[in-house]
């Protein structure tokens, strides 16, 4: 494949930077840069971005019109600190919907789960290397979502098709399913088609979540009683009722986004049963009780696009301790809010992209103290095609002091 990439001046997004007042800046500390080929037939979403050990940037997403496969099929890509594209591998047959983040792995390199489309979509296990190498499959079928666990092995959710039942699962790193849980649906033929539209990437995917609450605490996504709850359990309790449960009030009505402050305390996001998207920057979340999405109120936020992705990330910027709520907006922009850790409050509000549609990817923080920002937009109007920011860290300071 031909590949190139366009170059957009830094002053298409950082407009606010005044950089004259900085004695460098580094090319590798603050570029904008979309990805372009001319296989012209071929659609590319980022999902996920990690930092590399050589100051570059891996890429982990999915492409569709592979030509074998009804499902999106996995893809990466491998750029230079500057954003000079190095490497991609595109998946020719068999690995198909990623269902993990780039995980990090004990030696300093990165690994990722996807679905094997030859074998009931089961979740594999794949080095993300210019030629991943498969390092275990876990026999469950069709997999939804993985994630790392806290003491080395992996967490996922899995809906078997027509078993009326969410599968929860850990799993060790050479395969073996350990410990696993049954959660009854009871609405079988409506999230049937809800699953499988999530895993073709029809429309709006389904917010999967699977995470850590400490020790053998698990929090995740599950289907229950006509509705997308996020589920806490140890999997060792008995029966098939969970711990504590948020009760969405509809397969729409979600909560999208969780992630683990410290404790009780949680940063969320959530979906109203019309679209419309709520920020929750602290919430207390205790493991053994029962709620629903509207428990927990927040931030409504209008301008976002309807059902958008989020994505949640801590991190500490000039000394203080933010909370990064990524996403897109209606306009069809990325946004970036920060909120104050400790207290919830927003911090400030940055948007990136313009002329074309964007949509985000993810974020990570940079050894330099700044952040790389991976996206989608459409070449031409038509052509999806990834994008990559990355904003210096001064920029990023000047945001929070």
């Amino acid at each position: 494949m031909k590949k190139f990439f366009i170059i957009i001046l830094a002053t298409f997004v950082f407009g606010a930077c005044d950089i004259s007042k900085n004695k460098e800046i580094k090319p590798e500390e603050v570029f904008v840069k979309i990805y372009e080929n001319n296989n012209f037939d071929q659609n590319f979403t980022p999902l996920d971005i990690k930092q590399t050990a050589d100051g570059g940037y891996l890429i982990l997403g999915e492409y569709t019109n592979n030509g074998f496969s009804p499902f999106p099929a996995v893809y990466l890509m491998k750029v230079q600190p500057d954003g000079k594209f190095e490497w991609e591998y595109l998946a020719r047959e068999n690995y198909v919907t990623p269902i993990s983040e780039l995980l990090p792995t004990t030696d300093g390199n990165f690994e990722f789960f996807c679905s094997a489309q030859s074998d009931s979509l089961k979740p594999v296990r794949l080095s993300a290397t210019q030629s991943p190498q498969e390092l275990a499959k876990y026999n469950l079928i069709r997999g939804l979502v993985a994630n790392t666990l806290p003491d080395g092995n992996y967490g996922f959710v899995s809906y078997p098709q027509n078993s009326q039942n969410t599968i929860v699962s850990i799993g060790s790193p050479n395969g073996t399913i350990l410990r696993s849980k049954q959660y009854y649906n009871q609405d079988n033929t409506f999230i049937e088609e809800r699953i499988d539209r999530h895993l073709r990437r029809v429309r709006t995917p389904l917010p999967m979540l699977m995470g850590s609450r400490g020790g053998n605490d698990l929090f995740f996504t599950a289907f229950r009683l006509s509705n997308i709850a996020v589920m806490s359990d140890d999997l060792a309790s008995a029966g098939s009722e969970p711990k504590g449960i948020i009760n969405g009030n509809s397969y729409d009505s979600a909560i999208s986004a969780m992630i683990q402050i410290s404790g009780n305390t949680f940063a969320m996001a959530r979906y109203n049963a019309d679209g419309e998207t709520v920020f929750i920057p602290r919430a207390e979340v205790a493991a053994s009780s029962i709620y629903t999405n509207t428990s927990f109120r927040g931030n409504v936020l209008p301008e976002i696009s309807k059902f958008a992705r989020v994505v949640i990330r801590r991190a500490t910027i000039a000394q203080k301790n933010v909370l990064l709520y990524l996403t897109d907006t209606k306009n069809g922009q990325i946004v970036l809010f920060i909120y104050d850790e400790a207290t919830g409050n927003l911090i400030r509000t940055q948007y990136f992209g313009s002329s074309n549609t964007f949509q985000i990817g993810s974020l990570t923080l940079t050894a330099d103290g700044g952040i790389a920002i991976v996206g989608k937009t459409f070449v031409a109007g038509r052509f999806g095609r990834i994008c990559l920011f990355k904003l210096s860290p001064q920029e990023v300071e000047k945001w929070v002091k």
